[in-house]
């Protein structure tokens, strides 16, 4: 390859148990790459690299492609709920719901026994969307309230009662959409990383935000 001598070596692994417990690149891959790098780092091997071919390297090429464009992604969200809600405050608080959804991605992927691959990423970004969602319905129904001349505490909770029954029906139909999803080889790391993230997430937010958005608005009881 490229005028250069070449040994290649072809392996895979057995999907047969789903992939719940066999990861290409892990359980077959590691410690024959780390035997092999150990090899190469003596002076016997100098001028000798590996490079993995195949499904292991598109999945850290694609991984590397998202985590270049993560920021701007964000960046984006901040500036459409920016115009959205006229305030820095708002959107602030709606973001600060983001880091809510890992708590569930890894409780999802130990239940299930799912790995976290390149499609269980692209559930997790989704899942963003996801509760970003949950949080903006329920700021907007905040600032509802207060229109109709309630007390912001007062606002505050009586939105937080009237959107958990839409919020937790969203919710469970999505998690309920995914267990077709579940117990496939290549998608159930998504789906339980969906499910998993959008069930703690949401019950979390239901909780969490109303604090957050009295801590940032300085609401205080009385």
């Amino acid at each position: 390859q490229d005028n250069k001598r070449t040994c290649v070596q072809d392996s895979f692994y057995d999907r047969t148990d789903g992939g719940a417990h066999i990861h290409p690149s892990e359980s077959l891959c590691r410690p024959g790459r780390e035997k092999i790098q150990q090899c190469m780092g003596q002076k016997q091997y100098t001028g000798y690299r590996m490079k993995i071919f195949g499904e292991d390297e598109s999945q850290v090429e694609s991984n590397e492609a998202l985590a270049a464009n993560m920021p701007l992604t964000f960046i984006l969200m901040f500036i459409v709920l920016l115009l959205l809600f006229r305030t820095y405050r708002k959107p602030t608080i709606i973001l600060l719901m983001v880091p809510l959804i890992f708590i569930g991605v890894v409780f999802g992927l130990l239940v299930m026994g799912k790995m976290f691959d390149f499609f269980a990423l692209l559930g997790v970004l989704g899942l963003v969307g996801m509760n970003i969602k949950n949080a903006i319905v329920l700021v907007d129904q905040i600032g509802i309230e207060q229109e109709n001349g309630l007390a912001p505490l007062d606002a505050v909770l009586q939105a937080t009662k009237s959107r958990i029954v839409p919020v937790a029906m969203a919710s469970g139909t999505t998690i309920l959409g995914m267990l077709p999803l579940l117990f496939d080889a290549m998608f159930g790391g998504m789906a339980a990383c969906i499910m998993g993230g959008l069930l703690v997430a949401s019950l979390l937010t239901i909780v969490v935000l109303p604090v957050t958005y009295c801590l940032i608005f300085r609401i205080k009881a009385g």
